[in-house]
C-alpha cells in the first residue's frame, strides 16, 4: 500500500494540492486521495487482509470444474 501511495504521489501535479491554481478535477480532491486508501481497505476486508486490489477479468478461467481450483 505504501508503494501504491508513493506511486500516486509521483504524479502530484495530477492529484490534490491545496496550493494548486489548476482547475479541480475528480482526482484532484482531498477525498480522492483518501478514497485510494479506504477502497483498498474495503477490498482487503472482503478477503481477510489489510489491503486488497480490485481486478476484473475479460474472460473466464479455463477449468473443467471449480473444484480444480482447490
Amino acid at each position: 500500500m505504501d508503494k501504491k501511495l508513493e506511486s500516486v504521489a509521483a504524479y502530484k501535479s495530477q492529484f490534490f494540492d491545496e496550493n494548486s491554481k489548476e482547475p479541480v478535477t475528480p482526482i484532484a480532491t482531498a477525498n480522492f486521495n483518501e478514497s485510494i486508501t479506504y477502497r483498498a481497505q474495503n477490498l482487503g476486508r472482503l478477503i481477510g487482509v489489510e489491503h486488497g486490489e480490485g481486478f476484473t477479468a475479460e474472460r473466464y478461467v479455463a477449468v473443467d470444474s471449480i473444484f480444480d481450483l482447490i
